[in-house]
């Protein structure tokens, strides 16, 4: 961890009660697992503690960066570029990219259920609205959050 990580974890720390995307009670030790697990607070925009052990994650520690935009990125930018519209679309609650990065935070907050893929990734399915097709967010075995978007078949 060097010294622009160390300013960035206290600058988040700091300002986590203006930040709806950051636990109340997020704490240092969360953000260096942020970091151990290969994260980039300098690109994170938000970190979830979660309680339970969670299949499919190495540790306890699920975070969204910015990522790259396009069909093959990652991260909060794949995930407006090129799933915001089907989500905006899909759900009469969600009405921007706003919503959309709260729909993911709640998302991985509070899912429904947890399961994983063939190749072990953590798979985290969310109940948006009663009657339409749940939310379905990809995260990484170290917990790097890689895509969210409706899920196209059966629940």
């Amino acid at each position: 961890m060097d010294q622009a990580d160390v300013q960035r974890m206290l600058g988040m720390l700091e300002n986590k009660n203006q930040n709806p995307l950051l636990s109340d009670d997020l704490e240092a030790n969360t953000m260096i697992k942020v970091v151990e697990s290969n994260g980039d607070l300098s690109d994170t925009r938000s970190v979830v503690q979660k309680s339970d052990d969670i299949p499919g994650l190495d540790n306890d520690v699920v975070w969204v960066e910015n990522g790259v935009p396009g069909d093959d990125g990652t991260g909060w930018q794949h995930i407006d570029d090129k799933h915001t519209s089907d989500i905006v679309n899909q759900y009469d609650s969600i009405e921007n990219s706003r919503d959309v990065e709260n729909l993911l935070n709640d998302a991985i907050r509070n899912p429904n259920r947890v399961t994983t893929t063939n190749d072990g990734k953590a798979v985290f399915i969310y109940e948006v609205e009663a009657g339409e097709r749940p939310v379905t967010v990809y995260v990484g075995s170290n917990g790097f959050t890689q895509t969210m978007y409706p899920q196209s078949i059966g629940t």
